[in-house]
């Protein structure tokens, strides 16, 4: 199954030969919200794409040589309920203005989609919506006919942080990636989608810091991820409200130290805190892996750290509190077909770490 065909729109799976065109529509399409953002995958989408996981699918939807409209899927294991399995992501829903309205597009995009799921063997996927996105919202939730089914399972905070040349380097400040490896697999069964790290994987280019007790032992952890060679995140315009809050928003930011909303054009300087693990009743914990990836960040030109938790996490409250925290909220989704045989448990009440740099 690699075409459908639905009267002047044409689906297709995309190949090398639609990048530039992919890009383009990226550029053109930003995220909806209080901040708009186009998400940008410059030089190449499919060299951004490969870190979704393992197996990675864009759909997308041509009206002659012309990219309308677009979505991906990707498969990559993550822990449900303290046992591990292959789930998916649905991403990068994106439809340009021409059609905004063009319901049967969107409808017909998600039909292409559940032609693919028999061979992708995953119960459910994952998706997550900026809070403030009430236009993607209401479509999605609204259970319209030939639509998956969006089920609400939490919201998640991403939160900003400045990095600074004061960064600490008190403690171990690099770690062994075999040791990190067996320190991940025995924390993140704790966490509700988190990522089920393969050794290739943890074979990237990271680097790692760590936390120990006095008897040696990781009691944290966490890798700084630039993705800005790939993946560029770009303020495409503010609403109206937010235009008219940010100057005076700005001057407070400046004084106390805080995240400021940048210009209109601006590439956010930021880089990820990933594969994040410590006690959830240390806050202070991610206070110290941060002090030393802060340094490091602020040497290579990195302005921002960016890391996602659970809203319920209990460090979340430190973390804006003591580092100075912008934070922006986004709903996160389970994804399923009513008709699909395949069924899980419902989601326990562990903490999500989806882990943001994977979204």
């Amino acid at each position: 199954m690699n075409s459908l065909h639905t009267s002047d729109v044409h689906f297709v799976l995309a190949e090398a030969s639609h990048d530039a065109a992919i890009r383009k529509l990226l550029r053109e399409c930003p995220m909806e919200g209080q901040i708009r953002l186009s998400l940008r995958r410059e030089p190449s989408y499919f060299r951004a794409a490969g870190i979704e996981g393992p197996e990675h699918h864009t759909i997308i939807a041509l009206r002659g040589d012309d990219i309308v409209a677009m979505g991906s899927v990707s498969v990559r294991e993550r822990f449900y309920n303290g046992k591990v399995m292959r789930i998916g992501y649905l991403g990068s829903l994106r439809l340009d203005r021409s059609c905004w309205g063009r319901f049967d597009i969107l409808r017909r995009g998600y039909r292409f989609v559940r032609k693919l799921h028999p061979s992708l063997n995953v119960p459910f996927y994952l998706t997550s919506i900026a809070a403030d996105n009430q236009r993607a919202i209401s479509i999605l939730e609204r259970g319209l006919p030939g639509m998956p089914t969006y089920r609400h399972v939490g919201d998640l905070a991403t939160a900003l942080v400045r990095t600074s040349r004061n960064g600490s380097s008190s403690r171990e400040p690099v770690c062994d990636q075999h040791e990190i490896f067996s320190h991940l697999e025995q924390s993140m069964h704790q966490f509700q989608f988190a990522p089920h790290w393969t050794e290739k994987e943890m074979k990237r280019q990271f680097e790692f810091h760590c936390l120990r007790n006095d008897e040696r032992q990781i009691i944290g952890c966490a890798a700084l991820w630039d993705q800005r060679s790939f993946k560029q995140a770009v303020v495409s315009g503010y609403s109206t409200s937010m235009a008219a809050f940010r100057p005076l928003y700005n001057l407070f930011a400046r004084v106390t130290g805080r995240v400021m909303l940048p210009q209109i054009g601006d590439v956010i300087s930021q880089a990820f805190v990933s594969h994040l693990s410590s006690a959830v009743g240390r806050p202070e914990l991610v206070e110290e892996l941060f002090e030393l990836l802060s340094a490091t960040a602020h040497s290579m030109g990195i302005e921002l750290m960016a890391f996602g938790l659970d809203v319920r996490d209990p460090r979340l409250k430190w973390i804006k509190s003591r580092l100075r925290a912008r934070v922006y909220h986004t709903r996160l989704y389970m994804v399923h077909w009513t008709d699909d045989p395949q069924a899980v448990d419902p989601p326990d009440e562990r903490l999500m770490y989806p882990e943001v740099a994977l979204l």
